[in-house]
Formats: C-alpha cells, sequence, structure tokens
C-alpha cells in the first residue's frame, strides 16, 4: 500500500453519507460562485468565505431558530470565530461587517450581552427555497433520469 493512500474511492453510498454529513453539520457548505464568478470571487477574502460557510452549514444543520416575522437565524458569537479560524477580534469583526455590508448577512444586536441574530440573505437572487435542510438528495435518482 502506497503510504500517501489515506483514503478508498468514493461510491454510491458514500455520497449519499457525503450528503447526509453536510446537512448534519459536520462539513462546511460553500457556494462554488464564490470562487467560480467573477463577480463575486473578490468581493469576500477567503476568512470571509469560509465564515459565510459556517453559517450556511449552521441553517442546513438546522442550527437556527425562527423570528417573530418567522425568518430563520442562527447564532455565531464573535468568540466562537475567533477561535475557530484563528482570528484576533478585530479580524473577526470586519469579516463579519464584510459579509453585511455586501448583503450576503444581516446581523441583528439584541444587546445587555444577548449576542446578535445572524441572518442568512439570499446573495445569489436563487429561488427560495434551494435546499431543504431535512432533504437528502438520492445521487441515483438523478442519474436514472
Amino acid at each position: 500500500m502506497n503510504n500517501n493512500d489515506t483514503g478508498s474511492y468514493l461510491y454510491n453510498g458514500d455520497i449519499k453519507q457525503m450528503a447526509h454529513c453536510f446537512s448534519s453539520g459536520y462539513y462546511i457548505a460553500l457556494p462554488k460562485v464564490l470562487f467560480d464568478d467573477d463577480f463575486f470571487v473578490n468581493e469576500l477574502s477567503s476568512h470571509s468565505k469560509l465564515i459565510y460557510g459556517h453559517i450556511i452549514s449552521d441553517y442546513l444543520s438546522r442550527n437556527v431558530s425562527v423570528d417573530y416575522a418567522k425568518r430563520y437565524y442562527t447564532k455565531y458569537p464573535l468568540a466562537e470565530i475567533e477561535q475557530n479560524f484563528d482570528l484576533c477580534h478585530s479580524s473577526a469583526v470586519e469579516h463579519l461587517k464584510r459579509l453585511c455590508d455586501t448583503g450576503y448577512l444581516e446581523k441583528k444586536s439584541l444587546g445587555k450581552g444577548r449576542g446578535d441574530n445572524i441572518y442568512l440573505k439570499n446573495r445569489f437572487h436563487l429561488p427560495t427555497p434551494i435546499i431543504r435542510p431535512h432533504e437528502i438528495i438520492d445521487i441515483s435518482e438523478l442519474n436514472a433520469g
């Protein structure tokens, strides 16, 4: 066995398991358009894209709450962002501010140490919903048609 061989090939069952892992929050989901489309490529730094992906993953894993207007939001304290991405406080604030200023997120402060509600915005103007967190796509069904 080659010393560089750290795993086996992926098969259909593995793909289903990976899809489940994305919807369970084990992986960070990043929209490819952030890296492929010229319009989005230079809009955000790599750290901002990763933070955005982490928040998307919270939504996909249903780690969200619903506000009075039935909008979904999550909590992602600055201290966690700093720890998860090895950032100083000012850098974490800067990345969140950039995500808000460019329309990817909306942050609502609750005040008095209660944290912020972070709303994921439909920045790509895709039809809503594009993915329902409780649904897992069976790849074999896509290939059958």
